[in-house]
This record gives C-alpha cells, sequence and structure tokens, in this order.
C-alpha cells in the first residue's frame, strides 16, 4: 500500500494507465481495503498522530475536523463511532488504546 502514499488516486490511474474501477480492483485485491478505506485509516492515523502529540493542550474539535479533511465536527465524530467506537470525547479519556484495522479498541495494561 506504500506506492499510495503521497499519491491520488486520479494521479495513480494518469501512471498506471487504467481506469478508476481496475486500480480499486487491484487494490483491493493486494490489500483487502477499498481506496476509499485506506484514506480513511490514514486520515485517522495523522489524526490520532496530532491528538497524541498535542495531548496537553486544549483542543477545539471544528478546527481539527476541518484540519484533517472531514467536512465538519459532526463527520469527525461520525468516523470515529464508525471506526473505533468512541465519541472525540471518550477517545481523549482513554488514550491508551490498542487500535486494529477493524475498527476496535481495547485499553493497554
Amino acid at each position: 500500500m506504500c506506492h499510495l502514499e503521497g499519491h491520488g488516486s486520479d494521479e495513480l490511474e494518469k501512471q498506471l494507465s487504467c481506469s478508476r474501477r481496475t486500480l480499486e480492483r487491484a487494490v483491493m485485491k493486494v490489500t483487502g481495503l477499498t481506496i476509499k478505506q485506506h484514506e480513511m485509516m490514514k486520515r485517522l492515523d495523522l489524526l490520532f498522530t496530532y491528538l497524541y502529540k498535542h495531548a496537553d493542550k486544549t483542543l477545539n474539535w471544528v478546527d481539527i475536523a476541518l484540519k484533517f479533511g472531514f467536512s465538519d465536527q459532526p463527520h469527525l465524530i461520525r468516523e470515529l463511532k464508525k471506526h473505533i467506537g468512541a465519541t472525540p470525547g471518550s477517545y481523549l479519556n482513554t488514550r491508551n488504546l490498542i487500535i486494529d484495522i477493524y475498527g476496535d479498541f481495547e485499553s493497554t495494561p
């Protein structure tokens, strides 16, 4: 999946001279994820890294949502609930989490 890093799917389609559907099938075959799922995982990874680095600061969730490409704060909340089963506030209360690719999380010992 590292070849997707830093490239938009439109750019990859042109570089590989293939259709979007062909690219999507190839990515799905190799990774088991759709391009959209991969992009969301990457976005959430960047978000969690940001939250970890700014653990001691007061966070503005509207600004954070926009910074990481969510349309608004409710969109961010829906995606976090969908992928890790937690709202931003509950995530912050249990920062020591292990998150797997299936969206489950558990507290670390």
